[in-house]
C-alpha cells in the first residue's frame, strides 16, 4: 500500500533492492546547513488505503537525472527541485504562495524540463509537453515520444508542475495533485498497474496521487517529489532520494539532485536571516559534517541542484555553487589533472559555496545532470558544465570550451528577454517575453519540440505550440 510521508517520518533507509539498483552507500539522512544559497527514501508509506483515479473523475533498471526550470518576473524567488523560480505570473491562481521575502510562482507561462521532454504551462492554465514518453509520463495514454508541442487533455486549471526523470505531478488550482509515468519508486504515490512493457509499475494516464495532501507547490527530484501543504507549514515527499528531517523552519522551496535535496527555510525569529538553506545527502554536494558555512553572510533567495552540485542565487544578485566540478558545474574552471576526490581539496569540487564570477546580475539559476545555466535580471541565459555524457564532443570531463564544454559561464546566443528557462538531459529551453519557446541541445526524443531534425542542435531552435484548448 502507497502513501506519502510527512516530514516527522521521512528519515528512513532505501529498501534493499533500491541500494542494490541505486549503487550508492548507506542512502540515509546526513543533514548539514548551508547559509546560502526530495524526497522521501524508498517506496512512500502512509495511513489507509488510497485509490488510483484517472485524471478529471473526481478529486479535486530505470534511468536517472532530475529537471529544472527558471524563470523572472518581477519578485523574489524560489526554488523548483532541479530548477528555479522568481516572483508570481499568475495563471490560474490569484496570488503567489508568500513566505516571508520569497514568493512562489504560480501558474503561467514558464517552462519546465525533465531528462529527454519539457513542458510549458500556459497563463490558463493548460499544459503542451513534447520530447520523450517512455514511461507514459506525458499522460496521452500510450508510450509514444512527442516530436512536437502536444496540450495533455486531462490537464487544465494547473498552477504547478513538477518533471521528475521519467514522471510528471501537475498540482491543480484545488491543491490536488495528479502524476503520470514511472511508479518504480513510488514517483506517483498510489498503486499502479504493472506495466510489462517496461517491466515495473506504470501509468501512462495522470492519475490522482491521492495520498499526497493538499499542496501549494511541487518539487521534483530525480525519482522523488515534494510538495508544500496547503495547510500548514509542513511538506511531503514520496519517491526515491534522501532522507529529509524536519527543518524546525516553514519551508519556503526546495531543489533536490540524485542522492541529495536541500530546503530553502524561512528564517524564524532570533534566526541569522543568512543561514536559510538546510541540505541532506551524500558528499559533496551537501558537505557532511561541515555544519553551517558562509558566502559573504548574504542569504539566498532560490537554489537549483544537478547530480551532485548545488547553485543559488544570493541576495546580491550574485550566483554561487558548491559539490562536484569535474565537469564544470560549478562554473569556476576545471584542470586536466584534477582528480575525483575523496574530500574536496581540488578543482574537482568545492564544500563551501563558490562564486561563479563573470555574470551579471542573475535572478534565477536551473540545473540538471553536471550542467547550470543562469537567467540574468537582463533576460539573458549563461550556462556551463558539461550537459550529457552522450552529447556530441562531450566527455567525462569538461577540460576545454566547446559546444558542451563550458567549464565556466558563456552566453546562449540566439535568445533574449527571457522569462523562463528549462534544463534538462543534454537539452535546454528558454521562453521569450512575447511568448517565443526556443530550445537547443540533444533531440534524440524530439525534446528540441521541432519535429524531425537532426539529433543535435547547438544554436537555439525555434518551437511553435498548436492552438491552445479553450
Amino acid at each position: 500500500m502507497l502513501g506519502v510521508m510527512k516530514r516527522e517520518n521521512l528519515r528512513r533507509a532505501f529498501s534493499l533492492d533500491l541500494v542494490a539498483l541505486a549503487g550508492v552507500c548507506a542512502l540515509t539522512a546526513c543533514g548539514v546547513e548551508v547559509d546560502v544559497g526530495s524526497s522521501g527514501a524508498g517506496r512512500p508509506t502512509g495511513p489507509g488505503a488510497v485509490s488510483v483515479e484517472p485524471a478529471g473523475s473526481g478529486a479535486g533498471s530505470p534511468g536517472s537525472r532530475d529537471g529544472g526550470i527558471a524563470e523572472t518576473t518581477t519578485s523574489s524567488s524560489g526554488g523548483d527541485g532541479g530548477s528555479a523560480a522568481i516572483g508570481s505570473t499568475g495563471a490560474g491562481s490569484s496570488t503567489p504562495v508568500d513566505a516571508g521575502s520569497v514568493s512562489l510562482p504560480l501558474g503561467g507561462p514558464r517552462l519546465f524540463a525533465g531528462a529527454d521532454d519539457a513542458c510549458y504551462l500556459s497563463a490558463s492554465g493548460h499544459v503542451a509537453c513534447w520530447g520523450s514518453n517512455e514511461t507514459g509520463q506525458l499522460g496521452l495514454g500510450d508510450f509514444t515520444d512527442r516530436r512536437t508541442p502536444t496540450w495533455i487533455p486531462a490537464l487544465s486549471d494547473v498552477v504547478d508542475l513538477a518533471v521528475a526523470d521519467f514522471a510528471i505531478c501537475a498540482l491543480k488550482i484545488d491543491g490536488s495533485v495528479w502524476c503520470a509515468g514511472m511508479n518504480f519508486y513510488g514517483e506517483l504515490s498510489v498503486d499502479t498497474p504493472y506495466c510489462q512493457n517496461l517491466g515495473y509499475e506504470c501509468s501512462a494516464t495522470f492519475v490522482h496521487a491521492s495520498s499526497v495532501p493538499l499542496a501549494r507547490a511541487l518539487f521534483p527530484g530525480d525519482h522523488g517529489l515534494l510538495s508544500l501543504d496547503a495547510a500548514d507549514d509542513d511538506f511531503s515527499t514520496w519517491g526515491a532520494g534522501p532522507g529529509v528531517d524536519a527543518p524546525g523552519n516553514p519551508v519556503v522551496s526546495a531543489a533536490a539532485g540524485y542522492f541529495h535535496t536541500c530546503l530553502l527555510l524561512q528564517p524564524g525569529a532570533g534566526d541569522d536571516p543568512a543561514k536559510n538553506v538546510v541540505c541532506f545527502g551524500d558528499e559533496p554536494a551537501v558537505q557532511p559534517g561541515q555544519g553551517r558555512v558562509s558566502a559573504g553572510g548574504v542569504p539566498f533567495t532560490q537554489l537549483a541542484a544537478g547530480d551532485e552540485f548545488t547553485c543559488g542565487v544570493g541576495a546580491d544578485q550574485k550566483a554561487y555553487c558548491w559539490g562536484d566540478n569535474l565537469s564544470g558545474e560549478l562554473g569556476v574552471g576545471v584542470s586536466e589533472d584534477s582528480d575525483y576526490p575523496e574530500s574536496c581539496t581540488n578543482a574537482a569540487c568545492a564544500k563551501k559555496p563558490t562564486l561563479v564570477a563573470g555574470l551579471p546580475p542573475v535572478a534565477a539559476i536551473a540545473a540538471h545532470f553536471y550542467e547550470a545555466c543562469a537567467l540574468t535580471t537582463a533576460g539573458d541565459v549563461y550556462c556551463w558544465g558539461a550537459p550529457s555524457h552522450t552529447s556530441p564532443a562531450s566527455s567525462d570531463a569538461c577540460y576545454g570550451v566547446g559546444p558542451l564544454c563550458m567549464p565556466t559561464p558563456r552566453q546562449v546566443l540566439g535568445v533574449s528577454e527571457v522569462t523562463s528557462i528549462g534544463v534538462g538531459y543534454g537539452h535546454s529551453c528558454a521562453l521569450g517575453a512575447q511568448g517565443d519557446i526556443h530550445c537547443w541541445g540533444l533531440d534524440t526524443h524530439g525534446q528540441l519540440g521541432r519535429g524531425q531534425g537532426p539529433s543535435f542542435e547547438d544554436a537555439p531552435v525555434s518551437v511553435t505550440l498548436p492552438a491552445e484548448p479553450e
